[in-house]
This record gives structure tokens, C-alpha cells and sequence, in this order.
């Protein structure tokens, strides 16, 4: 279903998963990386987001939770909001879902969204940066599903990604069910015909799509992508 220009709600059941999925075609719709409340602190809620939104006399269409954050709120790695960079690259070597390398960074420029492998980022910077979010790992690169996976692995989570198709449409997924990276990354490549897809986050993966009938008022949130529509 259309929830606004450029952007399409889908409920798809894909191997007997289930999975919500928006695709923005970010040529027409305002895409937005949002980290920090009025108080210019990260905002970590939804229902204050929907709050501090309506009182600049803007509705909230869509949002959905963006990277791995600390325990303060701020991004584990590089973010960008608003061409202002808030927090760096990370290169280093370490554990968790972050650090599985390769690990990459989704970004929407003034020439369309990329997604892009750390190293890769780090030795060719793209230009025109208006929001960036590192996390790990990569569901998929250049088609290939990230070589870490095993399809009969028993971790399984509720989940959430970013993906970018040839046609340069974004497609921002999160799973109804627990699945495993495998699945995750078979389902962006093969469902949803993205070469390039990025992990965000897991049990504390949330979406809000009120004309969808998703609704949800997560909180203990990191960075948050949305569309922000005036009323």
C-alpha cells in the first residue's frame, strides 16, 4: 500500500517468514536520519519522536530504528544526519553483530543511496553525504551473501535491514518473525532483488507505519530513519 509519494508499505511472506517491508524511491520521498530530540540529546522513543514531530506541525508515515547504538544512545559507528557528521567510522577489529566483518555503511547522497564496505568507504568517501549509518554485518555485497552465514544456524532474532536495488530504490525490511542472517540476506537478495543489503539491528529492532497498521512505541532506541510529512 502507498503510505505517501515515492513511498510503498508491503507484508510479505517469503519462506514461511514473515516481513514488513517499505521501498522509498528517495528521489521524491524525504528520507530522514533522525538521532537527536530538542533537547539535542538522542531521542530513543517513538512516541516522543511523534510528539516533538507534531509540534513542528509534521505527522509521522514512517519510522524504523537505524543502527547499533551504546548505552547512552549514540551510534557505535560513523553517523551522519543532516551532512553534519556525528560520530566517525570505526575500522577496528572487534565481537558482536557490528564488528562481523565485511561491515559497511548505508548512506543517502546528494546522488542517491549507497551502500558501501568500511574499507571501501574509508579509501573512497562518497561526496554529498546527507545521512550515513555504519553497522554490520553485510547481508549481502555485489550479490554475494556475506560468507559468515550458515543456512542451518540456530540464532535466530527479529530483525532489521536496509537494502538498495540497481533501480536505486531503498528498501528498508524487518522481519515479523525470528530468523537467521542467512535468511535475512537470501531474502533481500532473492525477494527483493537487492545485490546490496545491510544489517541494522535485532531484538531491539522496531517499525511505525500507522496507515499500515503497524504501530509501535519502542523505546531504548539509537538513531531512527523516518518520513516526517507537514500536516
Amino acid at each position: 500500500m502507498k503510505l505517501g509519494a515515492g513511498l510503498t508499505f508491503s507484508s510479505l511472506t517469503w519462506r514461511e517468514r514473515t516481513w514488513h517491508t517499505v521501498e522509498a524511491d528517495v528521489a521524491v520521498c524525504p528520507v530522514r536520519l533522525r538521532l537527536s530530540g530538542m533537547d539535542a540529546g538522542p531521542t530513543r522513543d517513538f512516541l516522543r519522536i511523534i510528539d516533538e514531530e507534531k509540534a513542528l506541525g509534521r505527522k509521522t508515515v514512517w519510522m524504523m530504528n537505524a543502527g547499533m547504538f551504546g548505552d547512552d544512545g549514540m551510534p557505535v559507528g560513523l553517523c551522519v544526519v543532516g551532512g553534519k557528521e556525528i560520530s566517525a567510522l570505526r575500522t577496528e577489529e572487534g565481537t558482536g553483530n557490528f564488528y562481523l566483518k565485511p561491515n559497511g555503511v548505508f548512506s543517502l547522497t546528494d546522488s542517491g543511496p549507497i551502500i558501501r564496505e568500511t574499507d571501501e568507504w574509508m579509501k573512497a568517501t562518497p561526496s554529498g553525504v546527507q545521512y550515513a549509518t555504519q553497522s554490520g554485518p553485510l547481508l549481502v555485497q555485489r550479490g554475494r551473501i556475506h560468507p559468515a552465514f550458515r543456512e542451518e544456524s540456530p540464532n535466530r532474532n527479529i530483525r532489521n535491514g536496509v537494502g538498495v536495488r540497481t533501480d536505486g530504490r531503498v528498501i528498508f525490511a524487518i522481519s515479523a518473525d525470528r530468523v537467521t542472517f542467512h535468511e535475512m540476506a537470501t531474502f533481500f537478495r532473492d525477494a527483493l532483488h537487492c545485490p546490496d543489503a545491510l544489517y541494522l539491528d535485532g531484538a531491539i529492532s522496531a517499525m511505525h507505519a500507522p496507515a499500515a497498521g503497524i504501530i509501535s512505541f519502542a523505546k531504548g532506541l539509537g538513531s531512527v530513519f523516518g518520513v516526517w510529512a507537514t500536516e
